[in-house]
C-alpha cells in the first residue's frame, strides 16, 4: 500500500518492521516448516531434522528458501541453492504445490496451518524454525486517532494473539 498515493488507512506488511514514517506495530511471528501430503510421508519417511531433505522432490519459493532450511536457522548466511525440483515465486502457490503431491515444501506456518489442521499436508519434522520476518500493523501515524483505525487495529491484534501457533 502507498499510502500518500492510494486510499488506504492501514495495512499488514511482512518483514523485519521498520517502514520509514509509518507507525509500525508488530502483530506476530512467522516459522518455517517442512510439509508434504501424508502419502509423500509415508513413501519417503520423516526428516531427520533441519539440514535433511531426504529422498523428497522439493518445492521451492523464493521467499522461503531451502537454504533456510539446510542451515537450521534464518539469519545472514551463505546461500547454498538447492536447485532440483519445482519452483514458485509465490508462498500460498508452494503450500497449494504441496497439497497437490508435487513434493517437500518449506512453507510459511501461517499459510500452511489451515492445511495442515485438515491433514491435506503433514509436518515431515515436527520443528518449526523461526523466520527472520515477522507480520506488522502499519499506518501513517496521524491515521491512528481514526475510530475505524483504532477498531480495526483492536480487533487486528486480538486475532493475532489468537492465531495458532506451530508445536515443535
Amino acid at each position: 500500500a502507498d499510502f500518500a498515493r492510494d486510499d488506504v488507512h492501514v495495512a499488514i506488511r511482512f518483514g523485519r518492521g521498520s517502514w520509514p514514517r509509518l507507525h509500525s506495530e508488530w502483530l506476530m511471528d512467522e516459522w518455517l516448516v517442512a510439509v508434504c501430503t501424508p502419502e509423500l510421508l509415508k513413501r519417503h519417511g520423516p526428516l531427520r531434522g533441519p539440514g535433511d531433505t531426504g529422498s523428497y522432490p522439493l518445492v521451492h519459493s523464493s521467499s522461503e528458501p531451502w537454504d533456510i532450511w539446510l542451515a537450521g536457522k534464518d539469519e545472514d548466511r551463505e546461500v547454498c541453492p538447492v536447485t532440483t525440483g519445482t519452483a514458485f515465486d509465490n508462498s500460498v502457490a508452494v503450500v497449494h504445490a504441496a497439497k497437490q503431491g508435487l513434493g517437500l515444501a518449506l512453507a510459511r506456518w501461517s499459510l500452511a496451518a489451515d492445511e495442515i489442521a485438515k491433514a491435506h499436508v503433514v509436518l515431515a519434522h515436527p520443528q518449526a524454525l523461526r523466520f527472520s520476518r515477522s507480520y506488522y500493523f502499519v499506518c501513517p501515524e496521524p491515521y491512528l486517532a481514526l475510530p475505524k483505525v483504532a477498531v480495526f487495529r483492536e480487533w487486528l491484534i486480538a486475532v493475532a494473539q489468537d492465531s495458532p501457533k506451530p508445536a515443535g
